[in-house]
């Protein structure tokens, strides 16, 4: 892949590097300020809570993860798999001879035994009887079904080999991406090296949209199939939570581009209503974007604010992006190009039409929100367009209360982009194997699509 470079990339906080076009303040559509029913779900299992099963697969595979420094000689599997646990024994009791010995009178085959001390998921001190390591945590569950008359306590683990206290953001000089090979990586800002990747194995989807926990340690993203129109579960999408220091992804709900408030107390993510059989071709379903929801990551409790129903616009209509307000409202860019404040509370208003603003039909689809700038207070979102193998990524501030817009930031190419979760005042951009962080040019091993930090 061609090396992007950037075209006029300046520190957010230094000011714009040219006017957009449209100086003058635009109407709105009519929709001042609409009331919109709000829908208050039961509680959600809160993040990191324990959810096991012996009956059905996860929906993906635990992440393979390699590193670029050598791996270290491991006492048992590799790191990222699941394994049976049938004893725990302490160190301080047994030595490895005794262990192993202990592991051959339970009669299970296929029983070894590891150090604890060598995976960061485990309590150090015990030498672990183990059966694995598994891809999936449903088959380590088989085998303590397998082992259940020899080991009645049975229960499954993890082997993660990353110290769970190592955080991932710009605070921490790391930054999370997502490569074109749809593979998870951390990168060091300092030198662009790739510390680690997590490889979930997406094929036929698309995983996107990283949003970054302030603690560093969760990134939640969405998920998206490439037949998705033809079953309500896949066109709902999937809302993917990643444990970064286990390496697990998990699904927490049904929709697409979270994003987190800076507290870290609050995830918002759009969202359908509804799926109903396309008019024009049953055989196929439509599932419109059409709601927002707020869920509280301490009690798991959800609000949903459906907007004024997608069969009154245009067909095709659907909210497409959004990013969380200062205030903790949500700003929704739809895929006419017209940016909506939508409150908990059910109000809903239009705060800027990019069609109007630039003169010029919007397909929202070519525009992303990035997110809220809190050192210039103001919305940033992407503009992307193409000519054939050639493209470029714009960069727009938008003033909600002023409604212009100044062009702060241009990329060849197809940029990924991400305001750091801490201050919301810094810019990352990805093209390709180029990452330019505050106007800073780092060259990469990998091709990033996207980004949080």
């Amino acid at each position: 892949m061609r090396a992007s470079t950037g075209i006029c990339v300046l520190l957010l906080t230094l000011g714009a590097c040219g006017a957009g076009e449209g100086a003058e303040p635009t109407a709105l559509p009519e929709s001042a300020t609409t009331a919109v029913a709000v829908e208050t779900t039961e509680a959600m299992p809160a993040p990191g809570s324990a959810t096991t099963s012996t009956t059905s697969a996860p929906v993906t595979a635990p992440a393979t993860t390699t590193s670029t420094t050598a791996a270290p000689a491991l006492s048992g599997p590799g790191f990222d798999t699941w394994i049976a646990v049938l004893a725990s024994l302490p160190t301080t009791d047994y030595d490895k001879s005794g262990a192993e010995a202990y592991a051959a009178d339970l009669g299970v085959p296929g029983a070894g035994v590891l150090l604890s001390d060598d995976y960061a998921s485990l309590n150090a001190g015990y030498w672990v009887v183990y059966r694995g390591g598994y891809d999936f945590q449903w088959e380590a569950s088989q085998a303590c079904d397998a082992a259940a008359n020899a080991a009645p306590d049975c229960y499954v683990r993890h082997l993660a080999g990353v110290d769970p206290a190592q955080a991932v953001g710009r605070s921490h000089g790391t930054a999370f991406g997502v490569t074109a090979l749809a593979d998870f990586v951390i990168i060091d800002l300092a030198t662009g090296v790739v510390l680690r990747t997590i490889a979930l194995g997406y094929d036929a989807e698309s995983p996107g949209h990283p949003a970054l926990h302030p603690t560093g340690a969760t990134v939640y993203y969405s998920v998206g199939f490439e037949d998705f129109w033809f079953s309500c579960d896949a066109s709902d999408g999937m809302l993917m939570e990643l444990d970064l220091a286990g390496g697990r992804a998990e699904q927490v709900g049904d929709g697409f581009s979270p994003a987190i408030s800076s507290d870290g107390a609050t995830l918002m993510y759009l969202a359908s209503s509804e799926c109903f059989p396309d008019p024009a071709e049953p055989q196929f379903v439509l599932a419109p974007i059409d709601a927002v929801v707020w869920r509280d990551l301490t009690d798991g409790t959800e609000t949903r604010v459906v907007l004024p129903p997608a069969g009154e616009q245009a067909e095709g209509y659907e909210l497409w992006t959004a990013t969380l307000g200062p205030d903790g409202s949500a700003l929704v860019l739809d895929t006419a190009g017209v940016v909506w404040r939508v409150t908990r509370e059910g109000a809903v208003a239009a705060v800027f039409d990019l069609a109007a603003q630039f003169d010029m039909p919007i397909d929202g689809h070519s525009w992303t929100v990035v997110g809220h700038d809190r050192g210039l207070d103001r919305l940033l979102v992407a503009e992307t367009t193409r000519d054939g193998d050639d493209g470029r990524t714009l960069v727009h501030g938008l003033d909600l209360v002023g409604g212009t817009a100044e062009t702060y930031a241009a990329y060849s190419g197809d940029a990924g982009m991400a305001l750091d979760v801490l201050t919301g005042s810094h810019l990352a951009a990805a093209t390709g194997r180029v990452l330019q962080v505050d106007g800073e040019t780092i060259g990469l091993s990998v091709d990033l699509v996207d980004i949080a930090w």
